[in-house]
């Protein structure tokens, strides 16, 4: 059995929505990177796509910050690998981690996802419709760790697959908004730069 949902038109960001996003960024941001660099799974995983910098001499913070702002702003193909993984944590405790320290009553949604979708449900991005930078900036931690970051809106065709014990194997497919944290954290050793993308999001539906 299988049922489909219109897809419905992307919402719009407001001028005011949009202002609102961006004096909350960089706390937001730094607080997302601080939690990201503490789970050394995440850590490990992401490390998997670094890129390593040759330097010509040790650079300072303010150098740092005008060679992170140098590097290209994520493309689509960087967009829809942060989606994919975000994606593939649905319904798993690894969603907690991925989740943006804003995310409204992120709790609730663990608890929902536990008590409500069954164990073999999966949440599939069939497509990426569009996205757009809309902020971007270079953010230190408390313990000086510097990252380029951008908030990311992507508009998205996802698809969730489970078994319904009555009707069988059900489809649910539409379009969704995520807002995402994409950040290249940057790691200083002598003569090299590592660059290692990590990301955070939320969902809006």
């Amino acid at each position: 059995m299988r049922q489909i949902q219109p897809v419905p038109s992307a919402p719009t960001v407001s001028e005011g929505v949009q202002q609102s996003i961006q004096r909350n960024f960089h706390g937001t941001a730094t607080k997302d990177l601080e939690r990201l660099l503490q789970n050394s799974l995440l850590v490990r995983s992401a490390q998997a796509n670094s890129a390593t910098l040759s330097l010509s001499e040790p650079p300072t913070h303010s150098s740092l910050s005008i060679l992170l702002r140098s590097r290209p702003a994520p493309d689509r193909t960087r967009v829809t690998q942060a989606l994919e993984r975000t994606l593939q944590a649905w319904g798993t405790p690894q969603l907690q981690a991925l989740l943006a320290s804003d995310f409204y009553d992120a709790d609730r949604l663990q608890n929902d996802l536990r008590d409500r979708i069954p164990t073999d449900a999966r949440l599939q991005l069939l497509r990426l419709e569009d996205f757009r930078i809309i902020h971007d900036n270079v953010i230190t931690t408390t313990d000086q760790k510097i990252a380029r970051v951008w908030l990311v809106v992507a508009d998205a065709i996802t698809q969730i697959e489970l078994n319904d014990p009555i009707a069988g194997f059900v489809s649910l497919r539409g379009k969704q908004r995520y807002t995402l944290r994409l950040f290249d954290h940057a790691e200083l050793n002598r003569a090299s730069l590592t660059l290692t993308p990590m990301s955070s999001g939320e969902t809006h539906q």
